[in-house]
Order: structure tokens, then sequence, then C-alpha cells
């Protein structure tokens, strides 16, 4: 049993089967795959504070397919943005975990979201791809 506060009553915590959580589509917080989740993102983020340190410092990739790993890593970091919508949080005022949607949603974008998001949207390829002229690479092409 897992006590949850559900949209329909917000002020009163009921005690509910973990399956809810799967019915609902929704993950917990301190769940096994949201902790294993969690343990990859901070393995690339511990790549990405190594690696762009020495890329913006040398002005040059710190290794070769260094350019399609940045696209691999922006990739889950945004999988980890939309991971973040479908992840339950700890109720402030109740001992229950919220698992509303549209509650999830809010709490997010109220709090980490745009943090993720200027750290994830790659800024620097898209302005590059958007100053070239006609001699774009293909993968840039449907930027510009």
């Amino acid at each position: 049993m897992i006590r949850v506060l559900l949209e329909e009553d917000l002020d009163k915590p009921q005690d509910l089967p973990v399956a809810i959580l799967r019915q609902k589509w929704v993950l917990h917080p301190t769940g096994k795959y949201k902790l294993a989740w969690d343990f990859f993102i901070g393995l690339i983020i511990i790549f990405s504070v190594l690696v762009v340190p020495v890329e913006i410092g040398f002005n040059e990739p710190a290794f070769s397919h260094s350019d399609e790993t940045s696209i691999v890593i922006n990739f889950f970091f945004f999988l980890d943005i939309i991971a973040s919508f479908f992840t339950a949080f700890p109720s402030s005022s109740h001992d229950a975990l919220i698992i509303s949607h549209s509650l999830i949603a809010k709490n997010y974008l109220q709090t980490w979201f745009w943090i993720d998001f200027f750290s994830t949207v790659p800024f620097d390829q898209i302005f590059a791809a958007a100053m070239t002229g006609p001699a774009t690479p293909p993968r840039t092409k449907l930027l510009t």
C-alpha cells in the first residue's frame, strides 16, 4: 500500500495499492526504476562535467564522435525532462505522494523545469545552424 493524494480529493490522503502508480502512468520518486534512471543520468552528468570544459577550453572535440555523443546525451536529458512530468512528488502538507498529472506538471514547471530545459536544449547548435548559409550540413538542415 502507498499513501497518495488524488486530484479529486487533495485534503484526504488515501492508502491504495502500489499498482495505482502503474495504472496512472506515474513513477515513484524513490522506486527502483526511477533510482536506476537517476543513477544513469548522474553518470551522463559526470561525463559532461569532464568533457564539456575540455571542449570549450581547447575549442575542439574532446574525442572522435564527440558531436554524435553530444546528440545522444542531449536526447537522454530530454527523456529525463519527460520522465519528470510523470514522477510523483511528496505533498508538503500530508505524508503522501501527489500522483495527479496536472499537479505534477505544475510542480515541475515551478521548480526544476526551466533549469532542465535551458541546460538540455543545444542552443549553440541551433544558433550555429540558423547562422550558416546554404552549405548547411544535412543533419542540421531541418533547423534552418
